[in-house]
This record gives C-alpha cells, sequence and structure tokens, in this order.
C-alpha cells in the first residue's frame, strides 16, 4: 500500500510539472553531441557501407559463375550491388540527422554521397546494355564523384569517411583487415590478346581474383585486377605473372607469384589457411 502511495505521488508530481512547464528536479538531461562525437556515428555507417558493397560484389560473381551470366551483366550487377549500399549508407547517414556544427559543410558531404549512390546504379545500367560510350562517360563521372566525396568529407573531423574508401589500410576500424582489392598487372605490349584471354587470377590451384579490363599503353599492356577479399593484402608483395598451359597451348592464365622475403601479409594467410599447400 506505501509502495502505491509513492506511486501515485510521483504521478502527481509529473503531473504538476508538466502542467506548469518545469522538468522534475530529478528527470536527467542529455548533452547535446558534440560534432566530433556526431562524426564518431557516421563513421562506421561508411565503413559498413564499403564493406556491404565488397560482398554485394562478391555475390554478384558467384551468381556469375553459377549462371554463366555474360560479361557485361557481371559488371552490371557489380555495380547496381555497389550503388544499393551506398544508398543504404546515405540513407542512414541522413537518418542521423543534423550536426550540431559545420551544418552546411555535413550537407554538402552528404548530398555529395548520394549522388555517388545515383551515379553508380546509372553505370550498372550503362554495362547492362552495353552502351560503351555512356560506360566510358560513367566512368568518369563515377571518379569525380569519389573525388568530390573525398574533398568534402575532408573538410569535416571525420576518420573514415573523408578518405575513399574507409576500409582501406589507414582505417582506425580494423587496420588493414580490408585492403584495396583492384591492382594492375604490366605485361609487354605483344603479350595483350594472351592477357585478354587469360583465365582468371590464381595462387597455385587457387582462384583469387579475375582480369576486368586490359588496356594498352605505349610500349605496354595494363591489366586491371580484382582480387578476392581475403587475398587483397598479398597484392601489395606479389607479382603477377603470365603463365599458358602445356596440354592447351592456346589457354592462358595469369598467377600471383609471392615475393622473395616473406611478409607479415603472406605469413597471416598461410596461418590461415588461405595459402596452397606443396
Amino acid at each position: 500500500m506505501a509502495g502505491a502511495r509513492v506511486a501515485i505521488v510521483v504521478l502527481l508530481a509529473a503531473t504538476a510539472a508538466a502542467a506548469s512547464g518545469c522538468g522534475l528536479p530529478f528527470a536527467v538531461r542529455t548533452a547535446p553531441p558534440t560534432l566530433e562525437e556526431f562524426l564518431d556515428r557516421v563513421d562506421p555507417i561508411c565503413l559498413r557501407g564499403h564493406v556491404a558493397a565488397d560482398d554485394a560484389e562478391l555475390a554478384a560473381e558467384e551468381a556469375a559463375a553459377q549462371a554463366r551470366w555474360p560479361s557485361n551483366r557481371v559488371e552490371a550487377e557489380i555495380r547496381f550491388g555497389r550503388a544499393a549500399a551506398l544508398r543504404a549508407a546515405y540513407l542512414a547517414a541522413r537518418a542521423l540527422g543534423e550536426p550540431p556544427a559545420r551544418r552546411r559543410a555535413y550537407g554538402r558531404w552528404l548530398t555529395a554521397m548520394g549522388q555517388r549512390a545515383r551515379v553508380y546504379r546509372r553505370w550498372g545500367e550503362a554495362w547492362l546494355r552495353g552502351d560503351e560510350e555512356r560506360m566510358s562517360h560513367l566512368s568518369v563521372r563515377v571518379d569525380i564523384a569519389l573525388h568530390r566525396t573525398d574533398v568534402l568529407g575532408e573538410r569535416l573531423p571525420f576518420d573514415v569517411c573523408g578518405s575513399g574508401d574507409p576500409a582501406f589500410n589507414n582505417s582506425p576500424y580494423e587496420p588493414g583487415k580490408h585492403p584495396p582489392r583492384e591492382y594492375t598487372g604490366v605485361f609487354p605490349r605483344k603479350d595483350r590478346e594472351k592477357v585478354s584471354s587469360a583465365r582468371g587470377l590464381w595462387l597455385g590451384h587457387r582462384r583469387i581474383g579475375r582480369v576486368y579490363d586490359v588496356v594498352n599503353q605505349p610500349g605496354s599492356t595494363v591489366a586491371f585486377l580484382r582480387y578476392k577479399r581475403k587475398y587483397a593484402p598479398l597484392a601489395l608483395d606479389g607479382s603477377v605473372e603470365l603463365f599458358r598451359s602445356r596440354e592447351k597451348p592456346g589457354l592462358y592464365w595469369l598467377a600471383l607469384q609471392p615475393p622473395k622475403t616473406r611478409t607479415p601479409e603472406w605469413d597471416a594467410a598461410e596461418a590461415a589457411g588461405y595459402l596452397p599447400q606443396d
């Protein structure tokens, strides 16, 4: 009975306080976050967005291998997946509301982030149609959109969102775990046809990535390579070489060769069981 009376007293006090416009003396008041605290909530959103984009790319590649999609659809689905991940990150950041300071600068960065997701989507649509002129144009637009979000993000005290892909080496979140997945390999110009026909990127008997574009430059051929995430750290110190099948002389592939001196990345890959066993 005493407990009930206490509850009634508290309820009445609350009602009176509300009627008078005053808060209760024991009400907890939380201070608004500082700009740094607010942006600390945005940084993990950027990181999760890029990891989700990588996951979407892997899912598209796996689906393509099972369903035997044509190459233009594979590239389109990869871009659709990245666009969806970037848009989800944009919406999550927008849902946090406005920062306590630097609102205009933050708003410009957030708008650029949304525009980047839309450009990625249009790039995928161009790949799906096989519209090479549009693909080339949107490739430049994507680079510009990425540069713009980076520049605008660098003007704010972000730790992650203003540094390109925050899953790369300098991220304070899981440093070094998610390095870049795209690299290049340089070959003699005379080998362009062989490199263009290469059946994937291999490490021993394990397929660790693929060739997604080949471009001629004066005196050389450049292959653009996309690694599977867990093998990407090995690209920093390994070298890529062109090989030809003994049984099928017209069959070529690219293989990642280990460095002469082992690095921590290669040691970690061996400990995790990623390297083929001799």
